[in-house]
């Protein structure tokens, strides 16, 4: 178990989010979410990353073109 409040359980934490979100936000699979993440993260696996917004000269978000 990986003690709470450190960066690998962050780490971890985050990425659990990440494919609960990517399979649709089922219900009640919340540890199997945590062990892949797990397991990822201790393989090296490459995170699945947000592209950050782009941001103005004064570090303000740009607003999306519609």
């Amino acid at each position: 178990m990986i003690p709470s409040g450190t960066k690998t359980h962050d780490l971890v934490a985050r990425r659990a989010y990440e494919i609960w979100l990517a399979q649709g936000r089922p219900h009640g699979l919340d540890k199997e979410h945590w062990l892949a993440a797990e397991k990822e993260l201790a393989n090296g696996a490459p995170r699945a990353r947000r592209k950050a917004p782009s941001r103005t000269a004064n570090g303000r978000a740009k607003k999306p073109k519609l």
